[in-house]
Order: structure tokens, then C-alpha cells, then sequence
């Protein structure tokens, strides 16, 4: 099981952002962002809000090990309007039944995507 500390670094990573950068966002000192990386200490309460929403997770997925990464509202408009993700039908129709797995299932099918992907990396 991931740490809070692992989704944050992986969650700001996905997104693009430099520790300083999600810093900034939230208004705190990048070492405090390190910090929270590394488990040494956890975000305040009032800082979880905001940094879901900077890092497009749900606040379920980030403090503990249910749910998924993504909000509700990600998944429902990547459901409803999938060619606006750059989804083909077909693309869809996967999407739609990965959301029909178990959370931990999930996980192994990503996990196998990324190993995939980076296999074909040396093509």
C-alpha cells in the first residue's frame, strides 16, 4: 500500500509539477511539500482541499487506501464526454470497464500498463 507521502510525489509528478511549483499553488514553503514526500510530516487539514484539487485526486484515494485516484466529478466528465480526452469509442468502452473493477484490480492493470509501456520505450 502506498504512503501518503508516495501519492503525493506521484500524484504532483502525473501532473507536471515541481515540488516548488505545488508549493506555490498551496502557498507554503517547498521544503514543506518535501517533507510530506518523504512522511515525515502530513498535510494540515485545511491544506487537503486545495491540494486534491491542484493534483485532480479525491480526497478518499489521497488519506487512505480506499476509492480511487481520481474525483468523481474527473471520472463522470471522462465517462460522459470521452472524445474530449481524446478517447475513441472503443478507448471508452475500456475506460468504462476498468471503472467495473475492484479498486486493487485496478491497480495490477495499471501497474502492468506502465510496465508495457515501458517496454516499448526501446522501439
Amino acid at each position: 500500500m502506498e504512503t501518503l507521502g508516495e501519492k503525493i510525489r506521484k500524484s504532483r509528478n502525473a501532473k507536471g509539477l515541481s515540488q516548488k511549483k505545488l508549493a506555490d499553488l498551496l502557498g507554503i514553503q517547498y521544503q514543506s511539500v518535501q517533507d510530506w514526500e518523504r512522511d515525515k510530516t502530513k498535510p494540515s487539514t485545511g491544506k487537503i482541499p486545495k491540494l486534491c484539487e491542484i493534483l485532480d485526486v479525491s480526497s478518499t484515494w489521497l488519506l487512505s487506501s480506499k476509492g480511487t485516484p481520481y474525483s468523481e466529478e474527473k471520472k463522470i466528465s471522462i465517462l460522459k464526454s470521452p472524445v474530449q480526452y481524446g478517447l475513441q469509442q472503443e478507448s471508452s468502452r475500456h475506460l468504462k470497464l476498468f471503472e467495473k473493477l475492484q479498486p486493487e484490480t485496478q491497480k495490477v492493470v495499471i501497474k502492468l500498463m506502465e510496465a508495457l509501456i515501458k517496454g516499448n520505450r526501446r522501439f
